[in-house]
């Protein structure tokens, strides 16, 4: 737990307060490896995992979003490390960052997910599936609980097992069965890792738009993918959710565009 104001305290994201392992990328497309500073927690709402005085960025408290931030055209840059939130939800940024342009995306999408038709279609169902069929215990069946479970990250080829926090293994059935996935003209746009099924990958395509001669075959649904994920983290596998494909891009997404 963490301070955020008088006479409360903040929970740290799943329960761990200590610095974040890191991979920094620099514009010459450099990569390095660092520690983030410990979670905090401020009292105008702002928190999450900031970079220390290396990076010249100033205190933890500069690097704060201040709280009348506004979203999704004032994308933070470099604000909260890792957990990150636009008033009045929180979205939880894994390790491995998006790009400002991602971002902006992102958020768009989320809000599209967290709509009301979205919210109420998404919990409805999770009530129609019943028990987990993935290895997940006292789960949330909200929206908005899960939002603040899942993690996201920005999936990149070059990332490596120990980066990943998986096994070679893993590693390897992630290379083969998703990122080069192309069946019929399909590719995978995200992973949610086991065991936990709370850290959620998008991968490079989930960020296709409409374009050329394929036109909407090419762009991705990325709010429906993003609700697809989500009943990842509810503890529902491929094969349970995979009938309510349709109805999920109707609720939350668009079924003009690839899921």
């Amino acid at each position: 737990m963490r301070l955020q104001h008088n006479g409360s305290a903040m929970q740290c994201p799943m329960n761990d307060c200590g610095p974040r392992a890191a991979i920094y990328t620099n514009s010459e497309g450099e990569r390095f490896s660092f520690l983030t500073l410990p979670f905090m927690a401020f009292g105008d709402g702002s928190f999450g995992f900031f970079y220390g005085s290396w990076a010249e960025m100033g205190s933890a408290r500069d690097q704060a979003a201040p709280p009348d931030v506004s979203y999704p055209d004032g994308a933070p840059n470099g604000n909260a490390y890792n957990f990150v939130q636009q008033p009045p939800w929180r979205f939880n940024e894994g390790y491995f960052r998006f790009t400002d342009e991602e971002w902006k995306r992102i958020y768009a999408a989320a809000e599209k997910v967290r709509s009301e038709r979205c919210r109420k279609w998404f919990e409805d169902t999770i009530k129609a599936l019943g028990k987990p069929d993935l290895a997940v215990r006292d789960r949330e069946t909200t929206m908005e609980k899960l939002f603040e479970r899942a993690e996201f990250n920005r999936y990149d080829p070059k990332l490596t097992a120990e980066e990943m926090r998986i096994t070679p293994a893993q590693r390897k059935n992630i290379a083969d069965h998703y990122e080069k996935l192309w069946t019929n003209g399909w590719v995978a746009n995200a992973v949610t890792l086991a065991p936990d099924y709370t850290r959620i990958f998008l991968m490079p395509t989930a960020f296709w738009r409409d374009e050329g001669l394929l036109g909407n075959w090419s762009g991705r649904d990325l709010s429906g993918i993003l609700a697809f994920e989500l009943l990842h983290v509810a503890g529902y596998s491929d094969k349970a959710i995979w009938s309510y494909r349709d109805a999920l891009q109707q609720h939350c997404g668009d079924p003009s565009d690839a899921l």
